[in-house]
């Protein structure tokens, strides 16, 4: 931090680290300059032309009178869902810009860190990771989480990419899926059955297992198509099984591409 010799205009000043420099509870903000006429602000001499000034004597100054002007806000981080703790920010507006913190809240598996964005939904304004803002009131900033990309082998034999699908996670409940895509990654049961309403793809993640045991069927889609991929390993499975008919009720059309598909059932009703 420099300051120079008071002339009669006006002084500018450079504030120091606010991880490290704290005035009165109020921490200041990194490379933010300003100007401070010395004539409006006049106590204990300072505005005395040619007068030469302790660095903590003017601190102690700048402190009692002129950084009490402005107001503080407070920056809060949440993890919207996440877990993991982020300090709160408390910067003195209007200044200059700063860099948010680099996020490090962490997610479920499957996830990652997306952006900040002033609204849990992501409907207000969205910042990237350690972006340059202004505050302009107290403010939280909510992490949205987006699904990682995932690569599986087409019907053509390419390899494409989603990045927009349903996560297929384990239930003891009846499974809907109503389009789209399907991706099944680890470990995954579903006690119930899964009804296909609408076209849907399902894509199995090498090493993945989808586990249906339905009543009275393992998987129905007797009123859409169902469409099973893998990846490029080809080793995703899914074994479906049924209490009372069908493993696998088709109706519609049944189309695999890929992955290691078993299905089992009762034929007959007890």
């Amino acid at each position: 931090m420099w300051f120079g010799e008071y002339n009669g205009n006006p002084l500018k000043f450079r504030v120091l680290d606010p991880k490290s420099e704290d005035f009165g509870g109020k921490t200041m903000l990194l490379d933010c300059d300003t100007v401070i006429d010395f004539k409006e602000y006049q106590s204990d001499n300072y505005a005395e032309a040619g007068k030469k000034w302790d660095t903590c004597e003017l601190w102690t100054w700048l402190n009692r009178n002129f950084f009490n002007m402005f107001p503080i806000y407070k920056l809060t981080y949440d993890a919207n869902g996440g877990v993991g703790e982020m300090k709160e920010k408390r910067v003195i507006p209007n200044l200059n810009k700063f860099n948010l913190d680099k996020c490090t809240f962490t997610y479920k598996d499957g996830y990652h860190f997306k952006n900040w964005n002033t609204a849990a939904d992501g409907s207000g304004n969205s910042y990237d990771d350690c972006a340059s803002i202004t505050l302009e009131g107290n403010t939280t900033l909510y992490a949205q989480w987006a699904l990682d990309p995932v690569t599986y082998i087409s019907e053509d034999g390419t390899e494409k990419t989603l990045t927009e699908y349903t996560l297929v996670e384990s239930s003891d409940t009846v499974a809907e899926w109503n389009g789209g895509f399907y991706v099944v990654k680890g470990d995954v049961t579903i006690n119930d059955t899964v009804n296909i309403s609408k076209d849907s793809s399902l894509v199995l993640c090498d090493g993945a297992k989808l586990t249906v045991t339905g009543s009275p069927n393992g998987i129905d889609s007797t009123k859409s198509n169902l469409n099973i991929y893998g990846q490029s390993g080809q080793t995703g499975k899914l074994i479906t099984t049924a209490t009372v008919n069908c493993g696998m009720l088709i109706g519609g059309m049944l189309n695999i591409y890929g992955g290691d598909i078993t299905a089992s059932g009762i034929s007959k009703v007890e």
